[in-house]
């Protein structure tokens, strides 16, 4: 404990007309922290985000944040290639250094193109502290929470159910929670069967006054891609080659990142991403320090700060254990 004279203790005693002085290592009891987002630095990089940002910084327990904080940095990952093998599969030496790096106070989180539905599976596999979904644009905890969420045009989703009108194409729409099919397609109930998950009901029109969506999905794109072009507030990636993504024109998984992260209190220059394909090409590039796995594409690699060994030749725990992560 700290050490202080009696005659000093007794003379505080009786200027803070007090019964008795006390010592602590920690001032945590007696503290709060209020956060708010640095305008200079944030504004420049996410614009109209920085409202949404410091709405969630205002609902944070300051203290909660501070301890995030002094844990470190944080690291996310994309599935497919990167948390997954080729047998779609986590590696056991990936699970391993996950574990080593939730041991050391990292937090982890999940970086992905895919819908809400189809990432509760890696629960089965690892507690992670959080997700950013559909390429960024539905970020939520290992709670549930939504931390950030970026919404397509509703202008843009009434569009497309007219060119559905004049000439249907198998098309995704992704609400938070839930997913609807433009129209009746086996491109989509067959992609939904690959995932042991029920292929989605066909969308009403109607919820597009109530309920915002986060990114469609275009089967065959090679055929039907051309169809979406006509859509206006929107930009397309994709992670496969048989669908592609559509997200909000200023989306991606660089703006889910780092406006999950914020919530933790956590920096730019503080995140850790892995990547493998072309929708992480902009997070491997824009978002803190990006590591692209052996088996990435050549965009990825030359977005990336540091590329690793292939997914199935220990990629993830070797660079953990090269960046000193682990």
């Amino acid at each position: 404990g700290a050490s202080f004279s009696e005659s000093y203790q007794a003379l505080c005693e009786d200027e803070l007309n007090v019964k008795e002085v006390v010592f602590t290592e920690s001032a945590r009891e007696f503290t709060t922290y209020q956060l708010k987002p640095q305008m200079r630095t944030l504004g420049p990089k996410y614009g109209k985000l920085l409202g949404k940002i410091g709405q969630h910084l205002q609902t944070m327990d300051g203290n909660d944040v501070v301890d995030a904080f002094e844990r470190g940095e944080t690291v996310s990952f994309d599935i497919d290639g990167t948390l997954l093998g080729r047998d779609k599969r986590m590696p056991p030496s990936t699970l391993h250094a996950l574990k080593k790096a939730r041991e050391n106070g990292v937090l982890l989180f999940v970086a992905t193109g895919r819908v809400t539905p189809m990432t509760y599976f890696l629960r089965d596999y690892f507690d992670f502290d959080g997700f950013a979904a559909m390429t960024g644009q539905y970020c939520f905890d290992k709670n549930g929470k939504v931390l950030h969420t970026l919404a397509i045009d509703p202008e843009d989703i009434r569009l497309l159910m007219q060119l559905q009108k004049e000439e249907p194409f198998p098309c995704l729409i992704a609400e938070g929670r839930e997913c609807f099919a433009a129209t009746p397609a086996k491109h989509i109930e067959d992609h939904f069967l690959r995932h042991n998950l029920l292929s989605p009901p066909v969308y009403d029109i109607l919820r597009a006054d109530c309920h915002e969506v986060y990114q469609l999905m275009v089967y065959d794109p090679e055929i039907y891609l051309p169809r979406i072009l006509p859509l206006k507030h929107v930009r397309i990636t994709h992670a496969v080659g048989y669908c592609y993504d559509i997200l909000p024109q200023n989306g991606g998984k660089q703006i889910g990142i780092p406006a999950m992260a914020a919530h933790y209190g956590i920096r730019n220059d503080e995140i850790l991403v892995f990547g493998d394909g072309p929708n992480d090409v902009d997070m491997l590039r824009d978002v803190g320090f990006g590591v692209a796995m052996g088996n990435g594409c050549a965009k990825a690699k030359a977005a990336a700060n540091y590329v690793t060994t292939d997914v199935d030749d220990d990629g993830i725990y070797r660079a953990l254990k090269e960046l000193g992560v682990i």
